[in-house]
């Protein structure tokens, strides 16, 4: 299994998801995702994939990937879809697998939540709903997947692999108040990180699974409090809403430093840099500058930000820029990735209004 697939790239666009073979001479694998006249996408909409691997099938690698608000299960070896989940009520955002136990995985969404899977498990059906009751009743929530609960109608959340255990919900009590963009599973303990648009890092307990009932959670171990002070102009969650983040790759392996590959949008190069040597940012002074920090977080009539203290700019990065090989105008790198032992780097972007794939050998 690792002569055969070790290669293997796993691309997703507009409505499509390729995987790629870099060192062999075999063609490419490819899969359209059925689409729908009434689907509303925005332009920061695109597929997310994530390799995993199922543990009764370990020969087989399977490939996560979404469409909307729709999770996929692919059989790259057998080349068809093995199964598809539903439950969030917006357009996914990332997909994050655990390092050690690869048959759980998390998704994260717009919708304010976080959901994770266990591959282990088949989707739930309206016969045997696990969602929880609403104290002081008895019987089982049929409020569905708006209130962070399996689906409710008589399809159920899916078909083939894979069921949600755990909900990790969005609001005042405690949950993200804003799309939620990424997330990753800690190797040695049961706990979760993710970021959303509300300038928030939270840290969760991931409480062991039951399999009949679903498990909300709504209050996390940590949560940052405006730990970025970038200001996001005209922001309303609403469905033209577009958001533009940096996209961001961290590649990890017992054997190699953390490296943070990185590009923005309408950007034509790659970012790189060595985790290891970050600084840590100076403390403030002591007693604090009141009208130094109230400069950098005042918003004018305009709704723009105030200058910011020149003591609260981050210090410079060190690293390395890749641009692609050849470049022209109209190239666009989206996104990037590094793998195979931190061998490969990839790129994906546009080129003359279509798609390009650039590969660097490290």
């Amino acid at each position: 299994m690792i002569n055969e697939f070790s290669d293997a790239i796993a691309v997703g666009s507009d409505h499509k998801v390729y995987v790629f073979f870099t060192r062999q001479s075999k063609n490419a694998v490819s899969y359209k995702v059925p689409l729908n006249d009434r689907d509303k996408v925005l332009p920061t909409d695109c597929i997310r994939v994530a390799w995993t691997l199922d543990r009764e099938n370990p020969f087989e690698p399977l490939l996560l990937f979404s469409y909307l608000s729709l999770l996929y299960i692919y059989n790259v070896k057998k080349q068809g879809v093995q199964g598809y989940l539903r439950g969030h009520g917006g357009a996914i955002t990332s997909i994050a697998v655990h390092p050690i136990h690869t048959n759980l995985f998390c998704t994260t969404s717009r919708d304010y939540s976080a959901r994770i899977y266990d591959l282990t498990l088949k989707p739930q059906k309206l016969a045997d709903l696990g969602n929880p009751h609403w104290p002081p009743g008895t019987v089982k929530s049929f409020a569905g997947a708006a209130h962070g609960l399996h689906m409710t109608e008589v399809e159920g959340e899916g078909n083939g692999l894979g069921r949600c255990i755990i909900v990790l919900m969005g609001g005042r009590s405690g949950g993200h108040q804003a799309a939620v963009l990424s997330a990753a599973f800690n190797p040695d303990f049961p706990v979760i990180a993710t970021c959303g648009l509300d300038r928030l890092v939270k840290i969760w307990h991931v409480p062991r699974a039951s399999r009949e009932t679903l498990i909300r959670e709504d209050k996390p171990l940590f949560s940052s409090s405006r730990i970025h002070k970038a200001h996001l102009k005209d922001y309303q969650e609403s469905i033209q809403t577009q958001f533009e983040t940096p996209a961001l790759h961290l590649y990890q392996s017992p054997s190699h430093d953390p490296v943070v590959s990185f590009t923005y949008p309408r950007f034509n190069s790659i970012k790189m840099f060595n985790v290891i040597h970050l600084q840590p940012r100076k403390p403030p002074a002591f007693p604090f500058d009141v009208l130094s920090m109230e400069s950098g977080e005042h918003l004018n009539e305009d709704g723009e930000r105030g200058t910011r203290s020149q003591t609260d700019v981050p210090p410079p990065i060190s690293g390395w820029e890749i641009p692609p090989v050849t470049m022209t105008s109209g190239e666009e790198v989206l996104a990037c990735a590094m793998g195979n032992e931190g061998t490969t780097l990839i790129g994906v972007g546009s080129k003359d209004g279509r798609g390009a794939i650039w590969i660097w050998k490290l």
